[in-house]
């Protein structure tokens, strides 16, 4: 079953429990997150709880399908219906799933919830749970004008906010098509109006949005996929400095990676240009084309799929074991720059 464009948000928050695969795909590596993390949430009592939520990666089922069918058909010490989320779900490791969809006498005891930003409308797995009754294709691609005003208004009026109309366009004009980007500098405006309930304004936008702080967490970004090892602690100590939490770095490489991944995936296995680099949208800043360039020969898709995972990794610890965000956050960072130096190297 496809679900639109315009029932997606409502859909994740109450989805029908009745499914067995909610397939999140697109090339919108922010919404495809967005609507996985939401999915998992209204489905699992606890989507922290080892016990009714398992973890897979797209590697994980290339390399052993098996796993597939032991998580959702486990038993869970609470009694609670298993639910496997699965992320950077790739072509090879679809199989599984296409097989669980094919066999109508199969009853798996829980769901899934599958993440890919490879996967399009003309791969088998999307076909068919487009066509079966008990899965739910959700295709995840760059914001509308209208989307875009749907999700501005969603967020402001959570917090009691109006916008003008000539801030809204504003806005608007500065929002990419990456959703989970969007989000972020929404909520990021909505906490700087405060509390109190008031109308904003294009002065508010001026002040909050593409501050100092996201120029350093950008060249963070960009040393550690260049392999440019001897800047990141002195970035990193910038960072900090200007009150960017560790979470939010983490965060931000995560955005960056997905960029560079969809950066591959629309360049369809040929050279990237630096035409291109300025016809994506957003279109990336002149001053960074030639660090993108750079970042763009040294990583190819597989790769990029596993810093991706690595970077994931980092942010579920930090979430679900407590361990120290900071230091956790510096050894990421490094792992990155250390991969990238040692690629360009061989």
């Amino acid at each position: 079953m496809r679900i639109a464009p315009k029932d997606q948000s409502r859909f994740a928050a109450r989805p029908d429990p009745g499914m067995r695969l909610y397939l999140v795909f697109g090339s919108d590596a922010g919404l495809v997150r967005e609507l996985g993390e939401k999915l998992v949430a209204a489905l699992a009592r606890d989507p922290d709880d080892p016990f009714q939520v398992t973890r897979l990666s797209g590697n994980d089922l290339e390399q052993d399908p098996a796993r597939l069918y032991d998580a959702v058909n486990s038993i869970s010490l609470t009694g609670d219906k298993p639910l496997v989320h699965i992320r950077n779900l790739t072509r090879k490791g679809q199989a599984p799933l296409s097989a669980l969809l094919q066999d109508k006498a199969a009853q798996p005891q829980g769901w899934i919830v599958a993440e890919s930003t490879v996967l399009g409308n003309r791969d088998s797995l999307v076909k068919q749970a487009i066509k079966a009754p008990d899965a739910a294709a959700i295709a995840c691609y760059q914001d509308s004008q209208a989307s875009l005003d749907d999700l501005i208004g969603e967020i402001l009026a959570s917090c009691g906010h109006t916008i003008a109309p000539d801030a809204r366009r504003q806005l608007k004009s500065l929002l990419g098509a990456d959703r989970l980007l969007s989000r972020r500098e929404i909520e990021k405006l909505a906490l700087y109006a405060g509390t109190e309930p008031r109308e904003i304004t294009i002065e508010d936008i001026e002040a909050c949005i593409g501050d100092v702080s996201a120029f350093f967490v950008d060249q963070l970004c960009d040393a550690a996929a260049c392999g440019e090892s001897r800047r990141i602690p002195g970035l990193l100590a910038r960072c900090q400095a200007n009150g960017i939490e560790a979470a939010q770095i983490l965060a931000s490489f995560g955005n960056h990676f997905d960029r560079l991944l969809a950066i591959k995936l629309a360049a369809n296995d040929q050279p990237v240009s630096e035409s291109m680099l300025k016809r994506m949208q957003p279109p990336v800043h002149f001053s960074r084309i030639q660090s993108f360039m750079k970042q763009l020969r040294r990583w190819n898709k597989r790769q990029l799929l596993s810093a991706i995972e690595i970077i994931l990794n980092a942010e579920e610890q930090t979430r679900r074991t407590g361990a120290p965000a900071t230091s956790l956050c510096e050894r990421t960072v490094m792992q990155l720059s250390t991969r990238s130096f040692l690629k360009n190297r061989d």
